[in-house]
Formats: structure tokens, sequence, C-alpha cells
């Protein structure tokens, strides 16, 4: 009987969960003129301007004007967005799939929550075709210059008259007026358009650092107490291996008395093309580096205060504790988790913790080194021997150093152009020195650590996996230049 009721239940919320999938869509966030129709017949529409929470039911029409934006929530994570001069007929859930129709303008979908047979398809009003979608971010256009689709994460199935063609990430699929189609990869200057202006990926940042934080309540300020002074930036280039990546950082005071520091890299596919192994998954992934420093005085609200709070307390101001983690997905996802963890003062030696498990660097092995330098190259790579602490005595003691005991720590460290090419010495001469922070807003660095783990079955703790982050200099720039102002006045009493 128990066994039946369990059942009963879990039926109940399947259903339930399916039912909901696409439940009824809503206006979440709206600027400029947004105007919505009922259903009604072509021509004879009857407009109003919409509201912000206003819920819009299938058949329904919604415009926007010139300059204006709109985001309609299809169901809680999946979002499309209409920019200026845009138009489209709202659909309703057919099973489990639900259908808008684009009549004219740009439409932007962010989809991070469909799961199981869940689709949004949109359809073009001027051709014989449908987008499916199962999870991606993609632009869709509609206009006298004919219809195109682009998918920036993701791949999305493409149903034209007589046959249906796929389009993979980083593609687009253009018809001109005349009907002539072409599937091409998009330029960086398209994949910029799509993804550097938009916001739509910094909220997705906030649902995955949330996400990331469900197993540990304390960290949960990071997103609920993200003041509007805070620091957000976010960047689309490729990595070394050729990947498309978004990079989103940033810097919040999750309490008072702490700084953190967030640097996120979404990938929708991995492919490793680097100076190590890897075993691990071709498919999408996460990967982050999170730092916070406690302080033993409350930091002012306004960030632009901080330099002439931290000059006049530089004396009494001190750090009492860091906390860095790096992982290669969200909490009880990740194969690689690193964290280390200080209280200033105290004497923890050099031990940090893989997947648990603290590590001691052996400061009397041999590295292996290999950079690019010959060539003016800019990457290298280390490799150095660490040992378990299997005593967590903060010190690598002689019956620790065996080989059933070993994980090797392999860096590699790149620095980029937005194509993803490894940078020479050379490229930072000419419009390095004449444009220094343009130039930056170009650059990028990407640094992968993976282990070679020795340790017998059963006792190891690192797969053949990797945490393969990209750092941009956009948020120090960010910073540079809200606080240039503030610095200029700050007395330095000399």
């Amino acid at each position: 009987m128990k066994k039946v009721l369990v059942l009963a239940i879990i039926a109940l919320a399947a259903v339930t969960v399916a039912g909901s999938v696409f439940a009824e869509s809503r206006i979440v966030a709206m600027s400029g003129i947004v105007r919505v129709s009922p259903p009604a017949q072509p021509g004879s529409e009857t407009w109003s301007q919409a509201a912000v929470g206003q819920p819009l039911v299938a058949g329904s029409l919604v415009m926007t004007g010139e300059n204006s934006r709109v985001s309609i929530e299809v169901s809680p994570g999946n979002t499309v967005r209409l920019r200026g001069n845009a138009k489209i007929v709202i659909g309703g859930p057919q099973g489990r799939t639900t259908r808008f129709k684009l009549l004219s303008g740009v439409l932007r979908g962010a989809f991070n929550r469909l799961t199981g047979g869940e689709r949004f398809e949109v359809e073009f009003s001027s051709m014989s075709a449908v987008a499916s979608v199962k999870g991606t971010t993609f632009e869709a256009e509609e206009g006298s210059n004919g219809a195109s689709i682009r998918t920036l994460f993701g791949a999305i199935e493409m149903a034209l008259s007589g046959g249906s063609q796929s389009i993979p990430q980083g593609c687009g699929l253009f018809v001109t007026p005349g009907g002539v189609i072409q599937i091409r990869p998009l330029t960086e200057g398209e994949i910029q358009d799509g993804l550097g202006k938009g916001q739509g990926n910094r909220l997705d940042l906030h649902d995955f650092v949330q996400n990331s934080r469900d197993a540990a309540a304390a960290d949960q300020d990071i997103i609920v107490q993200i003041r509007e002074d805070d620091f957000a930036v976010g960047r689309s280039l490729r990595d070394v291996h050729g990947n498309l990546a978004r990079v989103d950082q940033r810097l919040v005071r999750p309490t008072p008395y702490s700084i953190e520091f967030v640097n996120i890299v979404k990938r929708d596919s991995y492919r490793y093309n680097g100076k190590f192994s890897y075993a691990g998954s071709p498919g999408p992934r996460f990967d982050y580096l999170m730092g916070r420093i406690d302080f033993n005085m409350g930091l002012p609200d306004k960030v632009v205060a901080w330099p002439g709070f931290f000059m006049d307390n530089k004396d009494t101001l001190k750090a009492t504790h860091a906390f860095v983690e790096l992982a290669n997905g969200r909490l009880g996802h990740a194969t690689l988790v690193v964290r280390r963890d200080t209280n200033f003062g105290d004497n923890e030696g050099d031990a940090f913790k893989l997947n648990g498990l603290p590590l001691i660097v052996d400061g009397d092995a041999p590295t292996t080194d290999a950079d690019g330098h010959e060539a003016g190259d800019l990457w290298a790579t280390t490799v150095m021997t660490a040992y378990g602490d299997t005593n967590a005595n903060g010190i690598l003691d002689l019956g620790e150093k065996t080989l059933a005991n070993r994980v090797d720590l392999r860096m590699e460290a790149y620095v980029l152009n937005a194509t993803g090419k490894v940078l020479n010495v050379g490229d930072f001469t000419g419009n390095a020195l004449n444009d220094p922070f343009g130039f930056a807003k170009t650059v990028a660095m990407e640094s992968i650590l993976s282990f070679a783990d020795y340790r017998p079955a059963g006792t190891a703790v690192a797969a053949g996996n990797n945490i393969d982050l990209i750092v941009i200099p956009d948020l120090v720039i960010a910073i540079a230049e809200r606080f240039g102002p503030s610095l200029a006045t700050v007395d330095t009493g000399n």
C-alpha cells in the first residue's frame, strides 16, 4: 500500500510538472512602448498598453515600438525578449511544446530549464518554417530583408518545407526574400551583437550562481543581496580549443564585511585541444571561480566610497578571512572542486582541498615547465607533485610521500584574443599602447587546471576532467573607470 501511494504521488507530480511547463505566458519586464491585443482576426486588433505582470493568453499579439523592449516569461527560467519594432503572436501549449509566431522584428530566446521532451518553437510568417528549440540561446529575425535564426548556445532543428535542417551552435540559417537558404557560421560581429550587448546571460549568471549555492545557505547572499552599485560585466569569445564561451564576472558585497568576486564560464559544448589529456564530457558545462575576503570592519554601502574608506582606515582595516573555490559545475554535479580556506594569522602550510582531500605540494620535487617564450607566444604549462595530507596536520610527512598517495597538479595558461588565438608579445605593441583600455577588452587569459591521480581505485579523488576558466580584464577596467573620479579626490595626507 505504501509503495502504491508513493507511485501515485510521483505520477501526480509528473502530470503536474508536464502540465505547467508552458503555463500561461506573462510579461516580466518592459521599457518604452509595448502594446498587447487579445486574440482577433487580422486587421481587427484592439491594442492597449502592456503592463509588467500581465498574463498573455494564446492568440494574443504583442508589439513593441521603436527603441522599446519587452521580456516574456514562457515558464520559469525560460524567457523570450523582443527588440524594438517587433511583433509576435503568443502560442498556447500543445502537449509538451509551445509555439510563438514571429511576424516582424527580432525575437531573442534564452531557454535554460527545458527538461525531458519539452520544446519551444518559433514559426516564421514569411515562409513555411518552424525552428524547434530544446534548451538554447538564439535570435530569430523577420523583416523585409528576409528571415534568419542564429543559435548562440545549443543547436536548433529547423523544419522547412520538404525536410528538416539542423543548425549547430555558432551558426545561423538565413533566408532571402527570394527564398534562397544559406547556413553558415556566425561572424564574430554577429556573436558579439547577439550576446555581448544583451542582459539575458547576466540572468543566466544569477540562476547558475543561485543553483550552485543551494547546498551552502551561508553563500546565498551572493544573489539576494547584490547591491545596485556592485559591478557586473560579461563577454562572449572563443577559447583556446575553439569552443564558443560566455564569461560573466561580478564583484559583489554579500555582507557589509565582505567582498566577493565571481567569474563564470558557460559553454554549450566542449572540445579539448590543450597540452595534457582530457577524458571528461564533450557536452554543456559551467566552470567558475569564486573568491571572498572578509574584513574586521563594515564597508560603505556605495562602491564609489570604498577608495576613501580604505585610505581613511588603512591602519585599522584588516582582512580576517579569505576563501577561494574553483569548480567545473554546480555543487553536487561537479567532478572537480578545489577549495582554499584561510584565516589570516593561522599557519596552514600549503594545504588545499581537492574534492574534499587536503593536498600539500611537495616543494622538494622538481616541476615540469614549458612555455612559448622562444617564439614570443604567451602560453605556459607547469606540473607539480602533491600528496594527500592523510592525517590532516598541515605538514607533508615522510610516510605520506608514496605513489599511492600522489596527485600531480597540471596547469595551463594562455593569453588569447576574442577568436581564441594565442597572442604573441608583438601583439601588445601598437594598438595596445595607443588604446590600452580598448585593447584590454579584446584580450582574455585562459587557465586550465587538471590532475593526474596515482591513488588506487576507490581512493582516487580526480577523474580525467579539468577546470577550464577564462578570465577577462573587463571588470578591472570597469572598476578603474568607476573609481577614477573618486580616487582623484582622495586626500592621501601627503
